[in-house]
């Protein structure tokens, strides 16, 4: 058995053959696209009531709960987007600025309003709320129910 090992050496020598096996090393560069979003709610509806002609209704709250900001900042674009009989073009009023003073905005059939909407630090829900009114003008004929679509959509998000 010496013999053998004896030989084994010998032989290893001979090859330069040692006990150290090469070690490979490389990198590679790791990338990904997180999105931006931001989740929000609305109340269903609006509801003003009974009215008359030549009446506005007292301003009620419309509530929109921003949640899952992800510290974003963002557009808020809010349009009326159905008006089958007329009324709410012109006369439906949001006050979209809740820092103003100012008198509300009316809101116009096909005509987005923007609302920046700043994402205050460390905030995971934000509330705002949109008051709203509507006045009738006077002559304003139908005395059926009235229905419109107000249309809310984000864009411009920015981290």
């Amino acid at each position: 058995m010496k013999k053998l090992f004896i030989v084994f050496l010998a032989i290893s020598v001979l090859l330069g053959v040692t006990g150290v096996l090469a070690a490979g090393s490389g990198s590679q560069t790791v990338n990904a696209i997180v999105q931006q979003t931001v989740d929000f709610s609305i109340d269903d509806q609006l509801d003003f009531g009974t009215l008359s002609a030549g009446e506005t209704s007292p301003e009620i709250n419309n509530m929109l709960t921003v949640t899952a900001n992800n510290n974003a900042d963002f557009t808020l674009g809010i349009e009326l987007t159905v008006d089958s009989s007329g009324l709410f073009s012109g006369n439906l009023m949001m006050d979209l600025d809740e820092d103003s003073e100012t008198d509300s905005t009316a809101l116009v059939l096909n005509t987005p309003q923007p609302v920046s909407i700043t994402d205050p630090a460390g905030s995971s829900t934000e509330i705002h709320n949109f008051k709203a009114k509507l006045h009738v003008p006077a002559g304003f004929d139908p005395t059926v129910a009235v229905t419109g679509t107000v249309t809310y959509t984000i864009t411009g998000i920015t981290p």
